[in-house]
């Protein structure tokens, strides 16, 4: 006879597996939040490396030397300027400056075709023709660039690019007045970055914008995570207004959706009625970090004053980039001009306009020409060659002949 044995079976209760499936959720919660945290921080990383790289880029490693001599590099070195756009960090193609007609460009293959008279025609301006760098552009400047192919005016245009960690398009910085093709330019040039020199009078509104001392601070901003501008700057959005907005807005967002360089604010001391805050960019190359004087120390052993004109040329491209003029006393005495880091010929030369009314007509660089020759120097020893950077002091010892 067979006595049946029962089997009793285990399983979890209903409240169990809520438990567990609770436990389970919270832990992919976490995971999902950890992974989304890293990548975060990742693309912050990423977007710190890239500003440092376009730095780089345009002024190079000031403090690199070889065999004790200042080695100068960049963007600044090669051209003598700051660039306009970080699209010059990596093309040195011509491009028409209009947002209508951006998509016109050269055609080398083409004798016949001008695309300089294409581009001012159809932008009804003359001289909107932006053209290519020529010689002493030695870039791109920029490695590990992207090539991206956009719509525009119904046809395809592929266009360098070298955006933040975050990806972020010039919608980012957009005003309400923007169109699509001005945003569409604006993406062209400086691929998602708020790029300007000195004050963007297109932000903002307090005197303070920019935090910069100099007009010549060069500004290079993500609009991080959230893809929006820090509040405070559009010029229509009027600072921002008061304590509360401010709170509200800025502070109340994480390190992530904050523009970088961190926006700085700082109270107006006008109230309307709330105290009102003003927005502050901080530079990403100060001017002091590029422009140096170049110093003359002239000595005139002639028995009056003599009007010379200071001159200082990158003799590669023949092109004068400063020039100043100045009343040597008699003795010695120094003078001085501000220019770029990098590799020029510096001289003195007699002003060719010594008795002109108007002081912009004193050592007018189109009445110098460059390369000065021995016989147009004034100096006994001639013009030299010098590495100008930060470490420069005197450039030229002119002993007037």
């Amino acid at each position: 006879m067979t006595i049946p044995i029962e089997k009793q079976q285990g399983g979890f209760t209903l409240l169990e597996l809520v438990v567990v499936v609770a436990v389970l959720g919270l832990i992919a919660n976490l995971a999902t939040e950890f992974v989304a945290q890293n990548t975060n921080q990742e693309r912050f990383e990423a977007t710190k490396s890239r500003q440092a790289m376009i730095r780089e880029a345009i002024i190079g490693n000031p403090s690199a030397t070889q065999n004790g001599e200042v080695q100068v590099s960049g963007f600044i070195a090669d051209m003598g300027r700051a660039p306009i756009s970080l699209r010059e960090l990596l093309t040195d193609d011509g491009y028409c400056a209009d947002p209508d007609h951006f998509n016109i460009a050269e055609r080398p293959n083409d004798p016949s075709w001008d695309a300089a008279n294409e581009c001012d025609t159809a932008a009804g301006i003359a001289d909107t023709w932006v053209p290519e760098l020529g010689a002493s552009w030695k870039g791109p400047y920029l490695q590990g660039f992207d090539l991206e192919t956009i719509s525009y005016n119904s046809s395809s245009l592929q266009i360098r690019t070298f955006r933040d960690g975050w990806g972020n398009s010039a919608s980012a910085w957009a005003k309400s007045s923007d169109g699509t093709n001005d945003i569409a330019y604006e993406d062209f040039l400086n691929f998602g970055w708020n790029y300007y020199i000195g004050i963007n009078t297109a932000e903002g509104t307090g005197v303070d914008i920019g935090k910069n001392k100099n007009l010549n601070d060069l500004f290079t901003i993500s609009a991080g995570l959230d893809g929006n501008k820090d509040p405070g700057s559009d010029s229509a959005q009027d600072r921002t207004g008061s304590t509360s907005h401010y709170n509200a807005t800025y502070t109340a967002q994480n390190v992530y959706e904050k523009d970088y360089p961190r926006s700085e604010y700082s109270l107006t001391g006008l109230s309307n009625p709330d105290p009102e805050y003003d927005l502050k960019h901080l530079a990403l190359i100060n001017a002091t970090e590029y422009l140096t004087d170049a110093i003359a120390s002239i000595n005139n052993n002639d028995a009056a004053a003599i009007d010379v004109c200071l001159v200082a040329w990158n003799e590669e491209i023949s092109s004068e980039y400063v020039s100043s003029s100045y009343n040597a006393p008699v003795g010695k005495t120094n003078h001085s001009v501000q220019i770029p880091h990098g590799q020029y010929y510096v001289d003195i030369v007699f002003d060719p306009n010594p008795s002109a009314t108007d002081a912009n007509d004193r050592c007018n660089p189109e009445d110098i020409v460059t390369p000065v020759t021995a016989a147009k120097s004034k100096c006994e020893g001639g013009s030299v060659p010098v590495v100008l950077s930060s470490r420069t002091s005197i450039a030229l010892q002119c002993t007037l002949k």
